[in-house]
């Protein structure tokens, strides 16, 4: 089981992302979009640093490689304190279930910088996965939208086509993210510190432009005036940022990059029994088949 754990970990991410986007949605509606993602970010470095301090030590980031500390430094700035507001912001217009799908394009953009930044060539088999990648993305998204059983969870076309384009950048952020981590990760380089790393990169990008924007103290009296949502946080902190991201670094490290990327981006498949069963979505045959050709487009590109 030990040789496997690398996939394991992969697989166990996915699920944790998938948990995740529902509860960031709720999360994002209740408290805005950038408000939720400031304090999710925020609280999952607080317990990064308590589990860091009691299963390896307190961080000492003086001894990281200063090539390594700017790497995931970039890149917590590019995935939490961009990737991940464009992500809620997609999923409070989209839904988790379509916005998880949208940003299966990552691997093909991914690809892309592989081939411009590290001089990977494309072999036949990735051309063939970003087009059925993308065939599957579009397969999905261009079928006429059943109803949702709850009037509320309809879709208006502003919001869906506002959705689509953040989930898009989102998307484009996570390669990036890719990139960013390939380099400051390599090696045997622990998982919890690369995690600490970008968390502290995306909370102080964050809370800094909240201090630029004045919206610092509002943002502090939305979390007082919504425990609901404060409980969503502090859930979502957790899993996703805390347990997911740390998973990933390990599959990463403990197996294949292209299987581990691949396994880690089942969320979408994931999400269509959670969207059907517990958020009330109307999920057709043909939904499911795009999203099952988009993931084995992601998978035949890693892999």
């Amino acid at each position: 089981m030990e040789q496997y754990s690398g996939q394991l970990a992969a697989i166990g991410a996915a699920c944790f992302f998938a948990v995740n986007t529902t509860i960031l949605a709720r999360a994002g509606k209740q408290l805005g979009s950038v408000i939720a993602v400031r304090g999710a970010i925020a609280l999952a470095l607080i317990w990064v640093t308590i589990l860091h301090t009691l299963t390896i030590a307190w961080p000492d980031l003086s001894k990281v490689e200063l090539y390594r500390l700017g790497y995931l430094f970039a890149s917590g700035v590019v995935g939490f304190g961009f990737g991940a507001v464009f992500m809620t912001m997609a999923l409070v217009r989209l839904g988790p279930r379509l916005s998880s799908l949208i940003v299966a394009l990552s691997p093909v953009f991914s690809s892309i910088m592989a081939w411009v930044f590290f001089a990977e060539a494309l072999e036949p088999s990735k051309y063939m996965g970003i087009a059925l990648t993308l065939a599957g993305i579009a397969f999905v998204v261009t079928e006429k939208r059943p109803k949702a059983k709850d009037v509320a969870l309809d879709i208006e076309p502003r919001d869906y086509f506002l959705g689509m384009l953040f989930a898009v950048l989102t998307a484009f952020f996570q390669s990036t993210v890719f990139v960013l981590n390939r380099v400051g990760a390599e090696g045997d380089f622990p998982a919890l510190t690369g995690t600490l790393i970008r968390l502290l990169g995306g909370v102080i990008i964050l809370w800094v432009v909240a201090l630029l924007r004045h919206e610092f103290f509002s943002t502090i009296n939305t979390y007082a005036k919504s425990m609901s949502g404060m409980r969503l946080l502090l859930l979502s902190s957790i899993l996703g940022p805390t347990i997911g991201v740390s998973l990933v670094i390990v599959a990463v490290q403990q197996a294949p990059v292209g299987i581990a990327s691949a396994l880690s981006n089942l969320t979408p498949i994931i999400l269509v029994p959670i969207s059907h069963f517990f958020l009330g979505e109307r999920i057709s045959i043909r939904a499911v088949i795009g999203t099952l050709i988009a993931v084995l487009g992601t998978i035949i590109i890693f892999v």
